[in-house]
């Protein structure tokens, strides 16, 4: 028996067995005992290495992950990250299929591409929406208010208008264009949807449902003249060697070893549990029903901010600092309301997420990076700031928020405010020249 390594009392034991060697006699079990505690032990690691993956692959997106189990099921696909984004991989209706989720600035909150028999270009996207992607002709539907709220753009007009004759085909994009951040693309052989951000709440059910309308465009596509030559890849699972050699691994390694590391193991997450600090919200009970998934999140603490904004913030700020704000966000002739910056709860994800509430509905939720701090801005002070770009600032309902991305870089700072009802930003020259509250 080799006893160089393993725990202190594992070493105690073998010297017990050398000085009496009639206590290895005692020790001795039925073999096949010994086989079903091997086998035991092995599924037990490969339960905690299977946890841990899961835990580290979800991490940030605590709040997507039975959202994201119910849609791995769905297309029998791999998820993995790519990034800082999330990936469901698989396919729907022996069409491959890919669902991206992202929290990241100047991204698509959810991202959904299908691979189809598409042999032309189109593009549906927002008439508010400043872009001209997928064609230089615009073609219309048989749907005026349609065609009032999306503009569909196209290089190939005949084929597109062919395509979008379907009563049945337009029901199913008038689904899929079901909001004014919506956007959809076809190409050659793909179809690609995106949503500025990653809708809630049902965001299973959301997401089940376009994948099942692009599988009936997907299926009208099919009908175009010329279909048949497009070919469509079949996709390919990952094989997950890297867990089956950490399996093998653990087994050669030696039972002594991997009792004492479980018993470790436990140990530590027994201390870890018992130590483990209790976060209180900090979400008012009037504006939690509000929030999104506010059980998974809590607000932001001044440990959570960058020490050199707090500090700079001390300067003009006599109150305590934390993420939880009032102010007259939705207008002077409006109630006060709340905002936030909130953090993930049990997580240390420098990810945050910020929320202005307004008198009946939420006005701003948007995830950002970093946030080095944030403060009220009175909308008197609004008129005295002086923008990077002044041209593009219409002027203020009420109070703004400034939101401080990096404390070092004084052109980081963001003001979310009211215009005309509607929430407009703007970037001031220098973040530490803006008056706070």
């Amino acid at each position: 028996m080799h006893c160089a390594i393993g725990s202190s009392r594992v070493r105690a034991d073998c010297d017990m067995m050398r000085r009496n060697p009639g206590s290895l006699v005692s020790m001795n079990t039925h073999p096949l005992t010994i086989v079903l505690g091997i086998v035991a032990l092995v599924a037990a690691l490969g339960i905690v290495i299977s946890l841990i993956r899961a835990s580290a692959l979800m991490r940030g997106y605590e709040d997507l992950r039975n959202e994201v189990g119910a849609l791995s099921k769905k297309l029998k696909a791999d998820v993995f990250r790519d990034g800082d984004d999330l990936v469901v991989s698989g396919y729907h209706g022996k069409l491959p299929a890919v669902v991206r989720f992202s929290y990241a600035d100047n991204t698509p909150g959810l991202n959904i591409r299908m691979k189809a028999p598409s042999t032309f270009a189109l593009s549906i996207v927002p008439k508010t929406a400043q872009v001209s992607e997928g064609g230089r002709v615009a073609v219309r539907t048989a749907d005026e208010m349609f065609d009032a709220r999306f503009v569909t753009r196209t290089d190939q007009p005949t084929q597109a208008k062919m395509f979008l004759s379907g009563k049945q085909t337009l029901a199913q994009l008038q689904k899929l264009c079901c909001s004014s951040k919506t956007f959809l693309t076809m190409s050659n052989g793909n179809m690609e949807l995106s949503e500025l951000v990653i809708p809630s709440p049902y965001t299973d059910r959301h997401i089940s449902d376009h994948l099942d309308s692009l599988l009936r465009v997907a299926a009208a596509l099919g009908q175009m003249p010329g279909a048949d030559a497009v070919k469509i890849t079949a996709y390919q699972r990952e094989k997950n060697y890297v867990l089956r050699a950490s399996i093998a691994v653990l087994i050669i390694t030696g039972i002594l070893v991997v009792v004492s590391a479980i018993r470790d193991r436990q140990q530590e997450s027994a201390a870890s549990t018992a130590g483990a600090e209790v976060f209180n919200s900090g979400i008012a009970p009037k504006d939690e029903p509000r929030i999104a998934g506010a059980e998974g999140w809590r607000t932001a603490q001044a440990s959570d901010f960058d020490t050199a904004a707090v500090a700079w913030l001390s300067g003009q700020h006599r109150g305590e600092i934390s993420g939880r704000f009032e102010g007259m966000f939705a207008g002077l002739d409006q109630p006060p309301t709340s905002a936030y910056v909130l953090v993930l709860r049990n997580s240390q994800a420098p990810r945050k997420r910020v929320v202005i509430l307004g008198p009946q509905t939420t006005v701003f939720d948007g995830a950002f990076n970093s946030v080095a701090i944030a403060a009220v801005v009175p909308r008197d002070s609004l008129a005295g700031v002086a923008w990077q770009q002044p041209d593009k600032v219409p002027p203020p309902d009420g109070d703004g928020l400034l939101v401080v991305r990096n404390a070092a870089d004084l052109k980081s700072g963001l003001i979310l405010y009211s215009s005309g009802g509607k929430v407009k930003s703007g970037l001031p020259v220098n973040y530490q020249a803006v008056t706070v509250q």
